[in-house]
């Protein structure tokens, strides 16, 4: 990492993108200032829809629903690492 900065130039780079995208569709990204962002869907099913569908596009994600999540259900994510992953429309229906 310390002799290739353009690593994490580019994590930052395609966080920023997620961060905006998401945020443009209308999704809550909470106040998360690392690499891991949360998209706040609201329920349970929403959340594993979104997971799954995330998935058929190559991008793992893990929900955290009630329980875990005591208000809403989030899904937190790595920033996306390709050009693919930030280019993901995900219809929750």
């Amino acid at each position: 990492m310390v002799e290739e900065t353009w690593r994490h130039e580019a994590l930052w780079r395609n966080n920023d993108i997620m961060r905006e995208r998401l945020k443009d569709a209308g999704f809550d990204t909470g106040p998360s200032e690392t690499p891991i962002i949360p998209a706040v869907v609201g329920d349970d099913m929403a959340a594993f829809k979104m997971c799954s569908r995330m998935a058929e596009e190559g991008v793992f994600v893990n929900p955290v629903v009630s329980p875990a999540a005591t208000t809403v259900p989030i899904i937190p994510m790595a920033g996306p690492t390709s050009p693919m992953a930030l280019n993901i429309a995900w219809p929750l229906a």
